[in-house]
Formats: structure tokens, C-alpha cells, sequence
């Protein structure tokens, strides 16, 4: 059965910055992800063979983008457990979402900046939070970094890592502006960014009060 991982982007209101915050620093923290970090690149180095500039290999580490404390905050707002984006204001809160099938949008995004650019986003893997008062610094950050590859060379990269899935080849695209214009979104609005990955859609919990989560056609990227 084939998985569709998914990349979750919300505002987040001022007054709830400090509580979505420490919720991200918290699984953070429970994720170990520098320590998995350079477990993999310690492995991926005793490897001869792989060519260094070619992170499609990225696919092997799976936890650094899924980590089950990460998941565990998107399962915790779709079934309204969260207090930083209350059911109600869910449907405001939801900025963008991307929806791939087996390969995650973020595992894309790495590919097509190269992971040594790619670590100097923000957050771990794809997984951030960018409190109000940092975005406007993290959104110069973030133009910066996709300054310094060609798009083109940044679509074939991200593609490469597609070979035998059944992801659209229109997703690469979207990549190279998705996370910068939240950014200038949430600038607009005087929000803080929360971004988080989501290995199966299919699989997100609701409450007992809702029916099955309907995906806005205008809202997702396939």
C-alpha cells in the first residue's frame, strides 16, 4: 500500500506563540535530531560509491523528517488537542499544504537545495516554527538560501528522487516559493509560521464531533 506523507504549514496568532513553541522545542528535543543527523551522515560517508552531491538517498532517512513527536503535534491539532490553534480557528490556521505520494514534499525540498543548503533552513528537516518577531529575518534567511541555486537545476534535483512514485511533476515547482511566501503571509498578518510533516494523510485522527477531513481542491498541491 503506498503512503501519502504530507507538509503542513499554519499560522500561528501572537498570543499563541509561546505555547506552539514550546511544543515544537519539545519534541525537538524528543526527536534527537542532531544525533540522527550525524548518524546518517557518518553511515552515508563509509558509502564510496554515492556521488556527494546527490542526496536522493535522502529517502534512507526517513526519521530525520518523520519523527513520531513531530507527527504526534499534527495529530494532536487535527483531533483538537492543541490549545495554540483551537477547532475553531483551524480553518483559518491552515496557510498551506502540500501532498505527495511516498516521497515527502520536504524530502523534495532537500534534494533540490542540496543538504548542506538545505540544514541552513530553519528547524529540523522540513519541521519549524518561526515565532512573529523572527519572520521577517527568517524570510530573508530562507530567500537567500533559494537565491543560490538555479531553479532549474533545483526541479531536477527534487524530481530525482520521484523515479517509480506517482507524485505529479508539478510539485518541484511550487517548492521553490511555497515557504517563502507563507513567510511574507504571515509577515503580512503578523503571525508566526508552524511547519510540520506528516508521514500518511490517511491516517490523521479527528474528533468524534467530525466527519472524514475533506481536502479544499485550491488548497493542496499535488
Amino acid at each position: 500500500m503506498s503512503a501519502d506523507p504530507a507538509w503542513f504549514l499554519f499560522r500561528v496568532l501572537p498570543e499563541n506563540a509561546s505555547e506552539a513553541r514550546n511544543a515544537f522545542e519539545k519534541a525537538a528535543q524528543q526527536a534527537r535530531i542532531p544525533e540522527k543527523t550525524r548518524e546518517f551522515l557518518r553511515n552515508r560517508a563509509l558509502d564510496p560509491d554515492l556521488n556527494p552531491d546527490n542526496w536522493s538517498d535522502l529517502c534512507l532517512a526517513y526519521d530525520l523528517f518523520y519523527p513520531e513527536a513531530f507527527e504526534a503535534i499534527v495529530s494532536n491539532i487535527f483531533s483538537n488537542q492543541v490549545s495554540f490553534i483551537p477547532k475553531e480557528a483551524r480553518d483559518e490556521a491552515h496557510l498551506e499544504a502540500v501532498i505527495t505520494n511516498r516521497i515527502g514534499a520536504a524530502m523534495m525540498l532537500w534534494c533540490g537545495l542540496g543538504f548542506e543548503r538545505a540544514n541552513r533552513l530553519p528547524g529540523a528537516f522540513g519541521n519549524m516554527f518561526v515565532s512573529p518577531e523572527a519572520v521577517a529575518s527568517t524570510l530573508h534567511q530562507v530567500e537567500e538560501i533559494f537565491g543560490e541555486v538555479e531553479p532549474k537545476t533545483f526541479i531536477e534535483r527534487a524530481d530525482a528522487i520521484l523515479i517509480g512514485t506517482a507524485t505529479g511533476t508539478d510539485v518541484a515547482p511550487q517548492l521553490l516559493t511555497i515557504l517563502s511566501s507563507s513567510l511574507r503571509s504571515v509577515l503580512r498578518e503578523g503571525y508566526g509560521l508552524l511547519a510540520l510533516n506528516y508521514g500518511y494523510i490517511g491516517a490523521l485522527p479527528y474528533s468524534e464531533s467530525e466527519d472524514h477531513y475533506s481536502e479544499p481542491e485550491d488548497d493542496y498541491l499535488r
